[in-house]
């Protein structure tokens, strides 16, 4: 599933802010994961590339995928979702 950005970002770290740096964007997307108060979403791994997520991980259902996919897109340097994530 491949998603867009949308209108409702928030705002990236300072240390994110170089839309090429893949590295800081993919701290970025881990961190707010980590925070965002589901524990399954902790132990997500991301790739960037370009402003491209490739998101991989196990989750226990469709609606924890789809907040994975809206939490990223907050982040105002992602371009695009590559949602890799297996509901099991």
């Amino acid at each position: 599933m491949i998603a867009t950005a949308t209108n409702l970002e928030i705002a990236c770290p300072p240390w994110a802010s170089e839309p090429d740096d893949g590295y800081h964007l993919r701290e970025a997307v881990t961190h707010a994961l980590r925070h965002s108060g589901y524990t399954y979403l902790s132990n997500l791994k991301c790739e960037v590339l370009d402003g491209v997520v490739d998101v991989f991980g196990v989750v226990p259902s469709f609606f924890l995928k789809q907040v994975t996919q809206t939490i990223i897109l907050r982040i105002g340097q992602v371009k695009e979702i590559r949602n890799n994530l297996k509901v099991i």
